[in-house]
């Protein structure tokens, strides 16, 4: 017989993580888990991203430890409701206040049992139903607990459990020759225009090509300084996910004119400078009037025909080679002073021409095969959430 139970009903306890403020965090010590290491069903380990508190924080703020096999639930998207079972880890951790902790009654309900339920579509539905703001999404910690979950008996969760580990285990297999697939694509296409840019032998400074500006720093532009409607500020994520119709800021006029100097224009580029560094993006002609932000910088081609030739260049191992600091185990971005020296291959007309037609032939190609793949990989998720439906489906 199954029952349909509450997830406070099968949980010992249901709690929200712990309220940490940058200011409260450290270089060492206890871990701190964040929502950004909890994906659908499974712990991601980012080492770059580790953030953490002292013995003398953990004590004074009282905070809750987070243990081995405790399922961790994000209130927060994307999506919403996400949950995994907590690896062991080196470190004694905690968890951020957006993070439910979860620990089940063992004579109730199987830890992985509620962990696929939580990959569900009948979950995925009601977290929908329930979750609330405008802006940004989320799921009150009151709203989660009061979710249906059905309970069969243990040795039939048992059962459940088994059938979809290996159902998932063969679609895991499946979706990591895919994911290998487009690591030796990306490869393959990167290679390619890299031979490209090998053939010259006569290079200038690049300021000597383009107007070079990185984003203002200091006090120049803060958050406080931002109004609901203005002029955009473009940011890394712009950038990075090729994006110049969606802003999260905006500044006023008067500040806009201030900052005048890091307007962009249409024909621009603009590239990151922090985190994911030299990912460009070319402003269009029917642009958002703005400004960049630090973490950007921007780039006016002084010949305009050249503007693709250079977003070539500028992927290829040539550009990004001389564009990382050498030496430090994680690589950053060289100085403004630097970049401005970065050498530029001089190319004729028909150079130009050559390389922008092979280079859109090659992504065209390449982009094609990413559609191939990404549609490979969306069946396999899409037969995974059926045999998930399939099970939690007691109507």
């Amino acid at each position: 017989m199954t029952n349909i139970l509450t997830i406070n009903e099968v949980c010992e306890s249901l709690e929200d993580g712990n309220w940490i403020e940058s200011k409260d965090q450290s270089m060492d010590g206890i871990r701190l888990i964040q929502t950004g290491n909890i994906k659908s069903g499974y712990f991601e380990d980012n080492p770059h991203k580790v953030r953490y508190i002292s013995e003398k924080t953990f004590n004074k703020l009282n905070c809750k430890e987070v243990f081995e096999g405790d399922i961790l639930i994000s209130r927060l998207p994307d999506p919403v409701g996400r949950g995994c079972i907590l690896p062991k880890l080196e470190n004694r951790s905690i968890t951020a206040v957006d993070c439910a902790i979860v620990k089940v009654k063992k004579n109730i309900i199987n830890n992985k049992y509620l962990l696929y339920f939580l990959q569900s579509p009948q979950y995925q539905f009601q977290v929908n139903q329930k979750v609330t703001g405008t802006t940004r999404s989320r799921i009150s910690r009151k709203n989660l607990g009061e979710i249906n979950i059905p309970v069969p008996s243990l040795h039939e969760q048992e059962k459940i459990v088994e059938r979809l580990d290996k159902s998932s285990s063969l679609v895991n297999q499946n979706i990591e020759i895919i994911n290998k697939s487009l690591e030796k694509l990306i490869d393959t296409r990167e290679g390619t225009i890299n031979e490209l840019f090998n053939s010259f032998e006569n290079f200038i400074n690049w300021e000597e090509a383009a107007t070079l500006v990185r984003g203002p720093f200091g006090g120049s532009l803060t958050k406080k300084m931002f109004v609901n409607e203005g002029y955009a500020v473009y940011e890394q994520r712009n950038a990075i996910g090729n994006n110049t119709k969606e802003f999260r800021y905006f500044v006023n006029k008067d500040k806009y004119l201030e900052l005048k100097r890091f307007a962009v224009m249409g024909n621009d580029l603009i590239m990151s400078c922090s985190g994911t560094i030299g990912k460009v993006t070319k402003i269009d002609k029917d642009f958002k009037e703005g400004i960049i932000n630090q973490a950007l910088l921007k780039i006016t081609p002084l010949n305009s025909e050249e503007i693709d030739f250079m977003v070539a260049w500028m992927s290829s191992k040539h550009f990004k080679d001389q564009l990382k600091t050498k030496g430090a185990a994680q690589k950053n971005i060289v100085s403004v002073k630097e970049i401005k020296k970065i050498k530029y291959p001089v190319a004729k007309k028909n150079q130009i021409d050559e390389i922008i037609k092979q280079v859109d032939r090659i992504k065209s190609i390449s982009h094609e095969l990413n559609k191939l793949y990404e549609m490979k990989l969306s069946l396999y998720k899409k037969l995974f959430q059926s045999l998930l439906q399939e099970d939690f489906n007691y109507e």
